[in-house]
């Protein structure tokens, strides 16, 4: 029994630490797949959102053209700060809806899809950078342009890296020049291609602002993994015309995550552990079917020899009686006759009783023929008288 219950104990523990291993990998998997689900339903709300898609799209231009974008990377800041401002009485006239109405398909605050194909990225994009919006995807910085393209702009969205719970921006250092990442916003779909990878020291203060005629987005996130004392600054510039394969990929569903190598990795530890257990249970079930008969057995030798120190206890004890018996009655006994004496053999047991009557009755015997011998002077005949 303590064998079995060390096995199960051995068992449970291979499961934990493969469970501890694995975390990881499972969670930043199920928060993939919960936000694939997001961005795969962004294409259907925007379709049925109120404003329509040519609207809002108008209106986020008209903002961007009142707002004088930037945003500033404090030293040991872990989040940069928007530090743009709209016009307060913008050329046009015309009525700059706040942030937080701009690009709005609902409540739920999406505002674009950011795809980044060399990283496998494909987040939702929410309005804001706030802490509980980062736990659920990219964020874009307020006080920058918005992610709808035109010259004199920049955008600037940023997402956490290194959960434990969720991938994100984890792997945005591996992005290198030349790369492309995507921005999908109310059905149009703009293209960056990285051409300026920074990383900020935590005492460093940088600015991201509008350039000139430059149609720029910026990704930004925490570096070194795990440390997160600098800064990565990921900087694309818009491609005109858009490639054909990104538009033809707008809207589709995404291929991500990947498939859960994971799973094969927990499915071959619990297999093991599975085996194991079945094999110390079978273990377990055979030696507890054999005790019976263990038992049984000793049960039959220790009867055999209880038996047989009986019998040779009274075996020893009529030797002894026999052996007393002899002694007190044994002896070499004589029969008179015509050819001597003959000697009778001592016997024991019952043997011995017997022989014991003989010997009275030959006792007996050989008074009685002295006697007659006495009386008729011997074999000769009567002894003669005188006269």
């Amino acid at each position: 029994m303590k064998r079995l219950g060390t096995a199960f104990l051995v068992g449970f523990l291979v499961l934990l630490g493969a469970g501890l291993w694995f975390y990881p990998s499972v969670a930043g998997w199920k928060a993939q797949w919960e936000q694939s689900q997001l961005v795969d339903d962004y294409a259907t709300e925007v379709d049925h959102a109120e404003p329509g898609k040519a609207e809002q799209l108008a209106q986020a231009h008209l903002y961007n053209d009142a707002l004088s974008a930037g945003a500033v990377l404090g030293s040991n800041e872990r989040i940069p700060e928007g530090v743009g401002h709209l016009a307060e009485n913008p050329e046009s006239g015309e009525k700059i809806l706040p942030y937080m109405q701009q690009l709005n398909v609902g409540e739920n605050d999406l505002m674009a899809r950011l795809r980044i194909p060399s990283i496998d990225v494909d987040l939702p994009v929410y309005h804001g950078t706030s802490d509980e919006t980062l736990l659920k995807g990219a964020g874009h910085l307020e006080g920058t342009s918005l992610p709808v393209g035109g010259k004199s702009t920049h955008t600037v969205v940023t997402a956490h890296r290194g959960l434990a719970s969720a991938t994100m921006f984890t792997n945005l250092d591996k992005v290198k020049e030349g790369d492309t990442f995507t921005l999908e916003v109310f059905g149009e779909v703009l293209t960056y291609r990285v051409f300026s990878i920074q990383v900020v020291l935590p005492e460093e203060s940088e600015e991201v602002r509008v350039q000139e005629g430059r149609d720029l987005a910026t990704l930004i996130t925490c570096t070194p993994l795990g440390i997160n004392t600098h800064r990565i600054l990921v900087t694309g510039e818009r491609v005109i015309p858009t490639p054909q394969s990104d538009i033809d990929d707008a809207g589709k569903k995404s291929d991500l995550p990947r498939f859960p190598w994971w799973a094969v990795g927990l499915g071959v530890a619990l297999l093991l552990v599975l085996v194991y257990w079945g094999y110390e249970i079978r273990i377990y079930r055979k030696t507890r079917k054999n005790l019976p008969d263990a038992a049984a057995s000793g049960n039959t030798g220790a009867a055999s020899n209880s038996s047989a120190a009986s019998n040779s206890g009274a075996a020893s004890s009529e030797s002894t009686a026999a052996s007393a018996g002899t002694a007190n009655t044994a002896g070499t006994v004589g029969v008179a006759g015509s050819e001597g004496i003959t000697k009778i053999a001592p016997a024991s047991g019952s043997a011995g009783a017997k022989a014991s009557g003989a010997r009275r009755r030959s006792r007996r015997r050989r008074r009685r023929i002295g006697r007659h011998e006495r009386f008729a002077g011997g074999p000769e005949g009567p002894p003669a008288t005188k006269p």
